[in-house]
């Protein structure tokens, strides 16, 4: 595995060489985190130095993740195997890029996805992951010593994505006929105002129906979602009717792009940029 940079308008070069096999990156300024299944590496992209972050006791499954934030925090979330455990534990910690130290949180049982910062900064929102892709809750942490802070009531099925002022979560979901168990179920977005408690949910209609959302993700003010939309369901769609972008404050969504949402795009809320 090669680490590869690149500056806007500037040509492609080799950094940096991991080994072992690569479960997830995350950026934060000129550091980037190599989460492995031996451990977490660190890459400082300007010179391509790597150092040793942290070595797990155990191999780290695929189901393992990272979280960067925006003041300058990554979180860690490696899954790894326990005899004792059927569906294994998550050991969830945090690296401070600035002084480059790196502190233990909890460990929690089965799998679970950091997911964002509270409004405060001080608490972390983590997801639960299971067999099933459904999920009916989220968890809040204490961010800095991994206290249990809450469970909040949330419903939703695949992806889930917490905005970046941690105030709102916006999930993708399926809603099954009543009065017909194998008719298709139709494919929703949840938007939860995370501030209320219970958790206020809003339903969101994917237009251009019968249609599905998919490929998440916030604006870096907070106040727009995007998403992917096209025929098909949450999980494939079929057939692109492009990049679609939903306004908070008036509640109503709009194509921002005819781009053909079939082939993978990535994104960057931090730099408020879109690469398709």
């Amino acid at each position: 595995n090669a680490v590869f940079a690149q500056a806007i308008g500037g040509a492609a070069r080799s950094v940096a060489q991991i080994d072992g096999s690569v479960l997830d990156t995350a950026l934060s300024g000129d550091t980037l985190l190599v989460l492995r299944d031996s451990g977490i590496e660190r890459v400082h992209l300007p010179d391509g130095a790597t150092s040793d972050v942290l070595a797990f006791k155990s191999p780290a499954q695929p189901s393992s993740s990272l979280l960067a934030t925006s003041d300058g925090r990554i979180f860690y979330a490696a899954r790894v195997e326990d005899p004792n455990a059927v569906f294994g534990k998550t050991e969830i910690g945090v690296y401070d890029v600035a002084t480059g130290a790196t502190a233990p949180l909890q460990t929690a049982d089965g799998a679970a996805r950091p997911l964002g910062l509270t409004p405060d900064g001080k608490g972390l929102y983590v997801l639960p992951v299971g067999g099933d892709p459904s999920f009916g809750q989220v968890r809040v942490i204490d961010a800095a010593s991994g206290a249990d802070r809450a469970e909040l009531a949330v419903e939703g099925e695949g992806a889930a994505v917490v905005s970046p002022d941690g105030r709102m979560l916006a999930v993708t979901a399926r809603r099954f006929s009543a009065s017909d168990p194998n008719a298709e179920p139709d494919s929703l977005i949840y938007l939860y105002d995370l501030t209320q408690q219970p958790a206020k949910r809003t339903e969101i209609v994917p237009p251009q129906g019968p249609s599905a959302a998919n490929n998440l993700f916030w604006s870096p003010d907070s106040r727009a979602l995007y998403f992917a939309l096209g025929a098909g369901n949450i999980y494939e769609l079929n057939k692109s009717y492009g990049l679609w972008v939903y306004d908070i404050a008036s509640a109503k969504a709009s194509k921002l792009s005819d781009v053909d949402v079939l082939n993978t795009f990535v994104t960057d809320s931090a730099a408020s940029t879109i690469v398709l």
